[in-house]
């Protein structure tokens, strides 16, 4: 039990205290050797022990008939999945620099696949949502284990699952990918919720509905159409690109810029759908608050339209496809500037005298 309460605890600041032996042993290990080890090696280890241990705790009837051997296996993983723990902070320590700028750097192009924005991330992802979720699921095992082998005591623990934890993990494994490929993630996500913002917006501008404002809601279905078009066409023929390199010329602002313009943008979106659904045929004055936000969405897509004209386009190899998704993006903006003008143009007409 003392060992899942220091695993529960476990320090995430760890440093080897290197000898001048260790000291030379290290220095011949890259920063890039160092990063294969611990995406490639410690962090695949590291799910394997959670995995072991969570088939050894879920046979409750064998850690009561069979006590003693089932506890032995549980401390012999327990102390596997420490020593490996151990080395994951170690090495991710010895990756980061002592003092992690935020990812907001303009010009730190030259540290390739480690800039802040990487760095940043994979510290965040490993030291506070994994070590979260494993404290968490450490604390259940322990639980777990006391309520099973304790005569006469019941189980309150409703579930036993350490997908959480493994999840977590897959989330840290995540950020070895290349860089267009951590954006794709992000961007999939968000895609996931403007489909769903389509379904939403579709219920509310049903043609079949004798709503008020229904020519408004009507006039901003090509906008939010325009952006699920957009996402979906760059995320399936650049950012899953095989000719990618695994990092860009972009810094980490940039980076930023393009993780979090998606946000605002689906959050923009939202917006609109949510007052569309609240409005209930009586509120044509919203209109004058949606004007504002479709220039600020014009805006946010800009960026997105710059950085990939710069950095995303020209990951193809092959001039015609670089041709081809220029010509796509440039007819894209053209239906998505008319999509706005026209949404805009329907707020105004709703717009009291």
């Amino acid at each position: 039990m003392k060992l899942f309460q220091r695993l529960v605890d476990h320090d995430y600041n760890l440093r080897l205290n290197v000898t001048a032996s260790d000291l030379r042993t290290q220095n011949m290990l890259s920063k890039g050797d160092l990063f294969t080890e611990l995406h490639s090696t410690l962090l695949p280890l590291l799910r394997s022990h959670i995995s072991s241990l969570s088939v050894a705790l879920r046979n409750s009837a064998s850690l009561r008939i069979n006590q003693a051997p089932t506890l032995k296996c549980i401390i012999e993983i327990q102390m596997k999945l420490e020593l490996t723990l151990d080395q994951t902070i170690y090495i991710l320590n010895d990756i980061l620099p002592g003092q992690l700028l935020a990812p907001s750097q303009t010009n730190d192009q030259h540290f390739k696949q480690f800039k802040f924005y990487r760095l940043r991330r994979l510290e965040s992802s490993i030291k506070h949502r994994m070590r979260g979720k494993l404290a968490l699921f450490f604390s259940n095992c322990r639980q777990l284990i006391e309520e099973t082998t304790t005569p006469g005591r019941s189980r309150t623990l409703a579930t036993f699952s350490p997908a959480k934890a493994l999840q977590s993990i897959d989330l840290a494994i995540r950020w070895s990918s290349s860089e267009l490929n951590l954006i794709y993630f992000i961007w999939i996500d968000e895609l996931s919720k403007i489909n769903t913002l389509c379904v939403r917006l579709s219920a509310v501008a049903d043609p079949d509905q004798q709503f008020y404002n229904n020519k408004l809601y009507q006039s901003f279905k090509p906008v939010i159409k325009l952006s699920r078009l957009f996402f979906r066409k760059i995320t399936t023929a650049g950012m899953t690109n095989k000719q990618a390199p695994f990092y860009t010329e972009m810094s980490s602002y940039q980076l930023n810029l393009l993780e979090e313009t998606v946000g605002k943008i689906t959050d923009t979106l939202t917006d609109f759908v949510r007052s569309f659904e609240q409005d209930n045929q009586r509120r044509p004055e919203s209109a004058r608050v949606i004007i504002p936000r479709l220039k600020n969405l014009t805006t946010l897509f800009q960026s997105c339209l710059f950085l990939t004209d710069l950095y995303i386009v020209p990951v193809f190899a092959d001039v015609p496809s670089q041709a081809y998704l220029k010509t796509w993006v440039v007819t894209w903006n053209t239906l998505f500037y008319q999509a706005t003008h026209n949404a805009t143009k329907a707020c105004e007409s709703f717009q009291p005298a």
